[in-house]
Formats: structure tokens, C-alpha cells, sequence
């Protein structure tokens, strides 16, 4: 029997940001998304719990802050 690769391509940065929109615009909200049991959210959402993941990855990253160039230096 030939062996085939069962495990789901890695989610695309579209899939993860889809998701992530979705949670947001969800009665249960991103809060769902973050904390929620790996299974229920993948249910919920009709999506692999490797895109879960992956989306709380991304939320998990802190956003760049960018200081002013003329930032006041005391």
C-alpha cells in the first residue's frame, strides 16, 4: 500500500487572516478564537485546528510600534 501524506498543507497567510475576521464579526468574538478548546474553535469556524493555531501565532506576535522621527529625547 502506498503511503500517502494525510497531514493538511500548512494554512496560507489568507487563511489565517480570513479566520481571524471571522472570530472578529463571531457572537463569541476573538476571545473565542484565543482561548477557546483547539476542537470546538476549528468546529466553529469549519476550519483545521493547524489554521487555530497558526492565527493564534499570529495574534500571539506583538504589532511593531513605530516611534516618531522626532520623538522628544529627555
Amino acid at each position: 500500500m502506498e503511503s500517502e501524506n494525510l497531514m493538511p498543507k500548512k494554512p496560507t497567510q489568507q487563511e489565517i487572516d480570513a479566520l481571524i475576521e471571522q472570530a472578529k464579526s463571531h457572537e463569541l468574538g476573538i476571545e473565542f478564537l484565543i482561548n477557546g478548546a483547539l476542537g470546538s474553535v476549528a468546529m466553529t469556524f469549519g476550519v483545521h485546528a493547524f489554521a487555530v493555531d497558526a492565527a493564534r501565532d499570529q495574534l500571539a506576535t506583538p504589532a511593531v510600534m513605530a516611534e516618531p522621527k522626532n520623538a522628544v529625547q529627555v
